[in-house]
């Protein structure tokens, strides 16, 4: 794979979630002009920084490096009540840290009477 395949992935990808390059490289802690040159095909990401796309945009690594493999998919919520999508949506467009907090909540929240 090159690293135009993988860019076109990752804008495909970045695209899908209406974000630019900015915000997505903030999510994944790299700087702007890193996730730019990844997304360009200028340089290549380390398998680490790969793995946290993969996990980021909800892929398998052969799915980020496999060119064809990720058509443009139905929206998976789209079966479950306007409130739940609501729900669902707002916590993927989170970052990481922020997800984290809402998983601790809930399980604080479960656990009281």
């Amino acid at each position: 794979m090159n690293g135009n395949q993988l860019g076109d992935t990752l804008r495909e990808l970045r695209l899908q979630k209406n974000m630019n390059q900015k915000q997505i490289a903030m999510d994944l802690n790299l700087s702007a002009q890193a996730y730019s040159n990844y997304e360009c095909g200028k340089r290549f990401p380390s398998p680490d920084i790969l793995c946290r796309m993969a996990r980021y945009h909800g892929v398998t690594l052969d799915e980020l490096l496999s060119t064809g493999l990720r058509p443009k998919q139905s929206d998976p919520f789209e079966t479950l009540p306007p409130e739940y999508q609501q729900v669902i949506r707002s916590y993927h467009e989170l970052p990481f840290d922020k997800q984290r907090i809402i998983l601790d909540l809930l399980t604080v929240l479960k656990e009281q009477p």
